[in-house]
């Protein structure tokens, strides 16, 4: 039996609807299958009772909008947030331009004269689920800045490999399909992470924001991206070392992301003692 996905508990209990919450932890917990007590309303309340009563819900014009907007985009790049946000910013940029290659796959197996496009390109989107599975077997385990370091590492490695099998296609036949695949499986790993990563770096206050900054980053690597690939469009492992290259340098990265690994850690709600008014107009 389907069941529609509740609205986050953190959220409701936020917003005071101590109630509602209380019901939707419950839904949550009983979904994953937890039988023990039920959590009580006045547990939830106790917790963020005192909280709830700081945010004022309202309705809001279009300049209340925008003011909020600059306010959450002035706080992720405060003096205790902007580094945070420029590095998670950078990882972005780094693994979207890895990621351009994917859109001119089919050109480069056409270019290096493979004999069935269509069926490579099918087996390259079919690696989508290893990665899948990689990052979620290992992101609680390893931590998401393991995973995201070696998911980018083996990427990049991959795409050596493969640059050198578009150059001996008919001594490394099965190379190009195995290096390709093995690429985007691991590239799949580090998009799995990088947005578990983007979404627990940022306080519940402003991670809508930061997300969406980050994100925006992502895709201007996207976009220029593919002004490079197309230079490169009859240079097939030139434009393959590319984004191995940038793929490597990013992998550095997460190292320099602020903070302890998140894995299994809670989340932050405020970025400092001092709760702002939130201006939101509430859906259902």
């Amino acid at each position: 039996k389907a069941h529609p996905v509740p609205e986050s508990a953190r959220y409701l209990a936020s917003v005071g609807k101590i109630t509602e919450a209380t019901k939707a932890a419950n839904e949550i917990a009983h979904g994953m299958g937890f039988r023990g007590a039920p959590l009580e309303v006045e547990e939830v309340r106790h917790q963020y009772g005192s909280k709830a009563s700081l945010y004022v819900i309202k309705d809001n014009t279009c300049l209340q909008i925008t003011q909020q907007a600059n306010k959450n985009i002035s706080n992720i790049y405060s003096k205790s947030m902007w580094l945070t946000t420029v590095t998670v910013q950078l990882l972005y940029f780094a693994q979207s331009f890895g990621s351009g290659l994917n859109t001119w796959m089919n050109t480069i197996y056409t270019q290096i004269n493979v004999g069935d496009v269509y069926m490579h390109s099918l087996y390259f989107n079919f690696s989508n689920i290893p990665g899948i599975l990689l990052a979620s077997y290992f992101l609680d385990r390893w931590g998401r800045k393991r995973v995201m370091t070696s998911s980018m590492i083996l990427s990049s490695v991959s795409l050596v490999l493969f640059a050198i099998a578009t150059e001996d296609m008919e001594n490394r036949p099965y190379g190009v399909l195995l290096y390709s695949c093995a690429y985007h499986g691991f590239l799949v790993t580090g998009w799995c992470t990088i947005n578990v990563m983007a979404s627990e770096s940022f306080p519940t206050q402003i991670r809508s924001t930061g997300i969406g900054m980050c994100a925006a980053s992502g895709r201007i690597a996207a976009m220029v991206v593919q002004y490079v690939n197309g230079s490169l469009a009859n240079q097939p492992a030139i434009m393959i070392m590319v984004a191995s290259v940038f793929l490597f340098v990013g992998s550095f990265i997460p190292c320099l992301i602020p903070g302890a690994d998140m894995a299994k850690q809670h989340l932050e709600d405020e970025i400092s003692q001092e709760l702002p008014v939130v201006v939101r107009k509430d859906t259902v």
